[in-house]
């Protein structure tokens, strides 16, 4: 009889191996998922630049922001900024992140991304400056989908005649 018992456990124990203990390797899970789409300025990688036409004049150079970039994500971040110039007849634009510029910003910092727009001739005269950002951190990745631009009409003044002040 305890050789029946035996064996009959040991058929058990085998049929549970070869048949399975009920286990499941996947699941679906209905959930709720809200997204909300924010404007540049209210996102994670906040991105504040005009979105008119800036119009400058009385001055040969001007230096402006492209954009002010600002972490709102709940860790460190490295951004890396970069901006190409459009610059019509007349002007000439510079700007450091024109080679791709790198900036590591804390929770809630914001750093500028400057540039220099200096007139080469009298008159009006139009400028376009694009500029893509991309965010990484610890599980964090985050790019410009397409490029941000920032239109810029700059009135320059007449060229300065040099005036005769020789002593006679």
């Amino acid at each position: 009889m305890r050789r029946r018992v035996l064996v009959l456990c040991v058929l058990v124990v085998v049929a549970s191996f070869a048949v399975g203990t009920g286990s499941y390797s996947a699941a679906s899970v209905e959930r709720d998922v809200t997204v909300d789409v924010v404007g540049d300025e209210d996102a994670y990688m906040s991105l504040l630049y005009p979105d008119n036409t800036v119009r400058l004049g009385g001055s040969e150079a001007h230096e402006v922001t492209v954009v002010t970039v600002r972490n709102r994500f709940r860790q460190p971040i490295d951004f890396a900024v970069t901006v190409t110039a459009t610059d019509g007849d007349g002007l000439r634009v510079q700007a450091d992140a024109m080679e791709t510029t790198r900036f590591s910003a804390g929770i809630g910092d914001a750093f500028d991304v400057p540039a220099t727009i200096a007139c080469q001739s009298p008159g009006q005269h139009r400028a376009t400056l694009s500029f893509d950002v991309t965010a990484t951190g610890a599980g964090v990745t985050a790019e410009t989908t397409t490029s941000r631009t920032v239109d810029y009409l700059v009135t320059c003044p007449p060229e300065q005649k040099p005036t005769d002040t020789g002593a006679g």
